[in-house]
């Protein structure tokens, strides 16, 4: 127990009889039908009691692990076949989320060449305003997207914090 959970119920069991009496006063007619003024001490300093366990990452405790196998046959196995399909879950997803921005990068590059090779072939036949647009156009787009690129990053798994979201610089 925590040095200041004992503190608590140290000061818990000093109240005196009188701030008990107050206590008792505060209940509801129907508590105070269950209850006795002398048990008001006892009911502080139980209600006080807790314990509180917490663990991080994927699987629990040894203690706890065992008991879920005690408690079903066969639990402890189903949760580490859960956590398999898990991984491989995520790991699907990393890939289909890098393959949509491979994807996007091909597409963007070739719709580029697509504007080059437009105001290239407007120049030659003679129309430099239109060709310049084209070639306008396709700066834009790059520079749209470097300066739109930087402003996200790409969200980097880290086991202590729950939620992880693209940053904005």
């Amino acid at each position: 127990m925590s040095s200041s959970l004992e503190d608590k119920a140290k000061e818990l069991s000093n109240i005196s009889d009188n701030t008990d009496k107050q206590i008792y006063d505060t209940l509801p007619p129907d508590i105070k039908s269950h209850v006795k003024p002398d048990d008001i001490k006892m009911i502080l300093s139980m209600a006080t009691m807790v314990t509180s366990r917490s663990y991080s990452g994927p699987l629990p405790p040894a203690e706890q692990f065992a008991r879920y196998e005690s408690v079903q046959k066969g639990a402890a196995n189903c949760l580490l076949n859960y956590m398999d399909r898990e991984q491989a879950h995520r790991h699907i997803m990393d890939k289909r989320r890098f393959s949509e921005i491979y994807r996007g990068q091909f597409l963007g590059f070739l719709s580029l060449l697509s504007f080059i090779s437009a105001s290239v072939f407007l120049s030659i036949q003679g129309h430099e305003a239109v060709a310049g647009i084209f070639v306008g156009a396709a700066a834009l787009g790059i520079v749209g997207k470097f300066i739109d690129g930087r402003k996200t990053e790409i969200p980097k798994e880290n086991p202590t914090k729950k939620n992880n979201r693209s940053k904005k610089r």
